[in-house]
């Protein structure tokens, strides 16, 4: 206790250059043998953290003639004026901006508008935070409050600097570097907000270019933070000489990393075409060369996923989409239904007579044939087979193939044909098949 006393007393009656933590230090200090102990380099070596709080933390101690120093420089360096003038832009320039556009620059109110009363203000301010005049101002406010930051940033600098912290770099440098850091990423985030209005129009007028938009929105984002990251770097003086090393790894590495890396960048190229040159949507049905029909459901950078008909869904590689044959049926306006007849010889006389009732059952109960001679319309007589005659249908219809209106009017044609047929007393020619019987002797 009386240890504790007589530090309590010290404090009170030690000198104005003194500070508090100076004073425990000299009062606090450990018995001769074990300070003897603790100064061995075995044990010493094992310190971390005990005996060396006090010690750290004492730099930072701010005594009488540390805060008259800083407060005296505070005084130099804030010009009141300065600090008024940047409060009074950071916050009222969005108010004197929608009260200029209230009152010059807003659209005048129309008759309903005077019937409703104060309804018209109200599209008024709705209309405000999207004008050119927000723009304008909020980036003036914005601009104004990162001054304001800095401001800040240079006192706190004053004030670590008076409390007696070593900065790596100067004071004036530490400013200015995050004066630059600051005013970048502001001036990057506004540029990728500017971007992104114009995208916004862009896809307005032309709606079905979402996909691709959003791909070279992306992009340009990518870019852009890139961009970023490197200037913040280089303001900063770090040295990214270690991505050099990282990918460094020696002959074998590098190709290793290369024969790695080969199918993933195909892919993602594959992916980045597929989606710019928009062959087909999300939502669309497509048609392979191997005879994969579906619906697309997801595309992604790596792999697209295409639903078919019996909802299974199936994850292909970009890379197989891009090198092979693609019909896009969702984008198709027009559709064929073509039929083989497989007439029997008994019935040749009747092929004519046969080929005008089909075309005209199709004409009468199909309204979306193509009967106008810009696509094909007809029934002929094609070959002569071993077993039958051979009759091709070809006719074309104003619907997309592979919908519900597709395969209603598929249904019609065929029974057209069957009507035709029965009216001409015409039975189709069934496929004959000959049975070989082979006999082996022993």
């Amino acid at each position: 206790m009386s240890n504790i006393a007589a530090i309590i007393r010290n404090i009170f009656v030690r000198n104005k250059s003194e500070s508090i933590v100076t004073v425990l230090q000299k009062n606090m200090t450990a018995p001769t043998a074990a300070k003897t102990a603790l100064q061995h380099p075995s044990i010493r070596n094992r310190i971390v953290i005990a005996g060396q709080l006090l010690p750290d933390f004492s730099q930072f101690a701010f005594t009488q003639t540390n805060v008259n120093e800083i407060w005296s420089t505070l005084a130099d360096i804030v010009y009141l004026n300065d600090v008024i003038l940047l409060l009074i832009v950071s916050f009222s320039t969005i108010p004197i901006a929608r009260l200029i556009h209230r009152i010059w620059l807003a659209t005048p109110q129309t008759g309903d508008d005077k019937k409703q009363g104060n309804e018209g203000d109200t599209s008024t301010e709705n209309r405000f935070p999207g004008s050119f005049t927000f723009s304008v101002a909020q980036s003036i406010s914005h601009i104004a409050k990162i001054t304001i930051i800095v401001y800040v940033i240079d006192c706190v600098i004053v004030v670590l600097y008076g409390a007696g912290v070593k900065f790596v770099v100067s004071d004036r440098d530490l400013s200015v570097k995050a004066a630059k850091i600051l005013y970048s990423t502001y001036m990057a985030l506004r540029l990728i907000q500017f971007k992104r209005y114009l995208i916004g129009h862009a896809v307005n007028r032309d709606p079905d270019k979402l996909e691709k938009v959003i791909i070279v929105d992306k992009i340009m984002d990518t870019i852009v933070y890139a961009y970023l990251a490197l200037h913040i770097l280089n303001t900063l003086k770090i040295e990214v000489s270690f991505l050099s090393s990282l990918f460094a790894f020696g002959g074998m590495g590098t190709l290793i990393f290369s024969l790695a890396s080969k199918d993933l960048a195909v892919l993602v190229v594959s992916g980045l075409a597929l989606n710019v040159t928009e062959k087909f949507r999300t939502g669309d049905q497509i048609r392979l060369g191997d005879s994969t029909q579906g619906t697309v459901e997801k595309m992604g950078w790596l792999y697209t996923e295409i639903r078919l008909g019996d909802d299974v869904i199936v994850k292909l590689p970009n890379s197989q989409l891009s090198g092979q044959r693609m019909s896009n049926l969702s984008r198709l306006s027009k559709s064929q239904v073509f039929q083989t007849l497989r007439i029997r010889y008994e019935d040749i006389d009747k092929v004519e007579a046969l080929n005008a009732d089909i075309l005209a059952e199709i004409k009468e109960s199909c309204p979306l044939a193509i009967t106008d001679g810009t696509r094909p319309f007809r029934a002929t007589w094609r070959e002569f087979k071993d077993d039958h005659l051979e009759i091709g249908v070809d006719t074309h219809y104003n619907t997309k193939p592979a919908c519900n209106v597709y395969w209603d009017n598929r249904q019609k044609v065929l029974q057209a044909i069957s009507r035709a047929a029965k009216k001409n007393n015409i039975t189709f020619a069934r496929p004959k098949y000959h049975i070989v019987d082979q006999t082996y002797e022993s």
